[in-house]
């Protein structure tokens, strides 16, 4: 008996040395899942990274009323993502619209009025996901404006003429044809119509105004091309110049007005008309805004006055092309 118990204790010993042996009836083994905002999941598996790239990139320059598009594509996202878009336009107007498909998003830049020769355009586009992981991308590029090109045109040609017509305004050419007009009537004409007509024309206002015109012109539109002018601003400015040179004319019409009246006296009309380049010519001349010294029509300037007149004072308008 004593043999069989010691063998039953040594077999009760090595069963327990087994059980040990095994590990049986524990839970040590079991990995304990990470939080997944630390970019790992249970098991051990790492999420992906949040990413953004530029697939096709926003073009260089917009034109004004035009569009431009550029994608992205979304790498890493986790239960899905979301988009949001922050345009800055400086000195212009541009809206953005975003389409999402798979893990593309298609963005478009809508562009509307552009206030400088070249603007600026910076879209920020914010990507979220399921987890709430950001990451944002810049797209930046130029707009461009179009419709200043016939405001240009206009400032730079009214600048031309309004120099040249205000160099003739400090002649004293007008002075010797009132003279030669008192000759041919047989009347005296003092200087004084000579004095009043410069006066009136050269005067402070006007003058002044247009001889700064003429060389501020072609500088206003340099300032527009380095972006430091808006187009607005070009628009103002041709209607300011545009002004000026009408005053400019009615100043100078309004003395020959009255100098026609006194060479009335001599006998004898006939027709005279003169060509000019355009009509801009024409509203820059002296005889514009007066019945009395003829109208433009059709490219072609005509008027009637006395023969005494007209002798003397055609030709003092450069701006003709012709006389007859």
């Amino acid at each position: 008996m004593k043999i069989n118990n010691r063998h039953l204790s040594i077999t009760a010993m090595a069963a327990v040395f087994a059980l040990s042996a095994c590990g049986g009836g524990g839970d040590s083994g079991t990995t304990t899942p990470t939080n997944p905002d630390d970019g790992s999941t249970g098991g051990g598996t790492t999420t992906p990274a949040l990413t953004v790239a530029v697939t096709s990139a926003l073009p260089a320059a917009i034109a004004e009323g035009g569009e431009g598009q550029y994608v992205l594509t979304v790498t890493g996202a986790q239960n899905g993502f979301s988009v949001k878009t922050a345009p800055t336009v400086n000195g212009g107007v541009a809206t953005v619209q975003h389409a999402i498909k798979d893990d593309k998003v298609t963005v478009t830049i809508i562009v509307g009025d552009v206030d400088y020769a070249t603007s600026t355009f910076t879209n920020v586009v914010t990507i979220t996901d399921g987890k709430n992981r950001q990451v944002q991308q810049a797209s930046k590029t130029a707009l461009k404006d179009t419709t200043a090109a016939p405001v240009i045109t206009k400032i730079t040609g009214s600048a031309a003429k309004i120099k040249s017509f205000a160099e003739r305004a400090q002649t004293l050419s007008l002075v010797n044809k009132l003279s030669e007009i008192a000759m041919v009537m047989g009347e005296t004409v003092y200087s004084d119509y000579g004095k009043e007509f410069q006066s009136a024309v050269n005067s402070s206002t006007a003058k002044a105004s247009l001889l700064a015109w003429s060389t501020h012109g072609p500088n206003l539109v340099s300032a527009y091309n380095a972006g430091q002018v808006s187009e607005m601003a070009l628009s103002d400015a041709m209607t300011d110049i545009l002004v000026k040179a009408q005053q400019h004319s009615q100043a100078g019409s309004q003395v020959l007005a009255e100098v026609i009246s006194i060479a009335s006296w001599a006998t004898g009309n006939f027709a005279v008309t003169g060509v000019y380049l355009n009509p801009m010519d024409y509203s820059l001349s002296m005889f514009e805004g007066n019945p009395n010294l003829g109208s433009y029509q059709d490219g072609v300037w005509k008027y009637a006055a006395p023969v005494s007149f007209l002798a003397a004072i055609v030709g003092t308008d450069v701006n003709m092309c012709s006389v007859n």
